[in-house]
């Protein structure tokens, strides 16, 4: 009879016990398959989320301002050479190389304006992109759909004592009152927020824009990438990625990703030992078993492998109930967690759960293994008598 018929027999001759080692090690590659998937889906989800939760990089006139203070108090300042930033530079971000990491592109204007007697602050926007990004705007009355429509932040609507529906006149162009944003506690509530276009028309600025902020998706590409590739796009504008934001988003990003890797370690690490007391228990069992394949000639390393070949048998069943049950149970947690989609899946995930188990599994059984190799055949002659 061959090595391997040996090691097959034993597995089947001892089926409860085999069947709970697999399961325990079936269960806890499971449970680090789905940590795994749902922590990568988590980290996608949440980072694209939190990408578009406002803006990341800001787009200036580049400018060469000299400037001297004393101080802290401004003396004198020069500026020569301004460019200019205007609708068809907005365009172009959307053609850079990783277009696909850009959210939103918020192209705006601002413009000082009487209103009322009061000198406020006219911002002209593209409202479906400002809404995108700023999802956290609340407001009293409508939406603003209309070319005439504006939106009043708080502070603004309280100085000129605005409410939705209230006419209002800008540089002698009339507008009405949509609606009130409540107070963010930015400088969005001093703002009044009127369409790009109309902003356009009414201060006679053309295609002329005061700043572009962007939204970028960098999960996936380095923000600094993205950033050298808007430069290239726009020499004439100061590209400045907003490092705090970034930075912050990453660290959330880290922590989700530790946090994972520290559970499936402790779950690993608990299979690890339950394999290990069952192999120790198994080889007490089978001391007389050992002893006798020595006594009629079986070298330590034969006994060696047969014991490593019934592990490897045992790790590799885990390996592929364990990563059935972890996506199974990743499809099932995936609505309580609200996410779209399930990532780290692949034919990737198939071979590292296959190659956890068998090292998990075969690292723990070595020991054990090494120790019945080691029995000596007069042992289960003595056990027999």
């Amino acid at each position: 009879m061959k090595l391997y018929q040996i090691g097959l027999k034993n597995l089947r001759r001892r089926k409860l016990r085999t069947s709970l080692i697999i399961f325990g090690l079936a269960l806890a590659v499971s449970i680090q398959v789905a940590i795994s998937g749902i922590s990568k889906s988590l980290e996608s989800d949440f980072s694209r989320k939190l990408d578009e939760y406002g803006a990341n990089i800001l787009i200036l006139p580049k400018t060469n301002d000299l400037s001297l203070d004393y101080g802290g108090l401004p003396i004198a300042g020069v500026s020569f050479g301004s460019a200019k930033l205007s609708m068809s530079d907005a365009a172009k971000i959307r053609t850079i190389k990783n277009s696909e990491n850009i959210a939103t592109v918020a192209p705006q204007i601002f413009r000082a304006a009487e209103v009322d007697a009061h000198r406020v602050i006219v911002s002209g926007v593209d409202f479906n992109s400002e809404f995108r990004q700023k999802p956290w705007w609340r407001f009293s009355g409508s939406r603003p759909e209309e070319p005439d429509d504006i939106l009043a932040g708080s502070a603004a609507a309280q100085a000129l004592n605005l409410k939705p529906g209230d006419d209002l006149e800008i540089a002698k162009h009339h507008f009405r009152v949509a609606g009130i944003l409540t107070e963010t506690g930015s400088q969005d509530d001093k703002l009044i927020f009127i369409s790009l276009p109309a902003a356009q028309k009414v201060f006679d600025k053309g295609e002329a824009l005061s700043i572009i902020e962007v939204s970028a998706l960098c999960y996936n590409c380095p923000i600094d990438s993205i950033v050298a590739q808007i430069g290239e796009k726009l020499p004439n504008a100061q590209v400045t990625a907003l490092r705090q934001t970034i930075e912050t988003k990453m660290d959330v990003m880290h922590r989700i990703r530790h946090f994972s890797i520290i559970l499936s370690a402790a779950v690993v690490l608990f299979a690890a030992l339950m394999i290990f007391v069952n192999m120790m228990s198994s080889i007490s069992e089978r001391e007389k078993e050992i002893g006798i394949f020595r006594a009629v000639g079986f070298k330590r390393k034969h006994v060696l492998a047969v014991l490593i070949f019934e592990s490897l048998i045992v790790s590799l069943s885990a390996g592929v109930v364990g990563y059935l049950l972890g996506l199974s149970g990743a499809y099932l947690a995936r609505p309580l967690m609200s996410l779209h989609g399930l990532q780290g899946f692949g034919i990737g995930t198939i071979l590292t759960a296959l190659a956890l188990a068998i090292f998990v599994g075969v690292s723990a059984a070595i020991y054990p293994a090494y120790k019945a190799a080691k029995s000596e055949p007069t042992v289960a002659l003595r056990a027999l008598l």
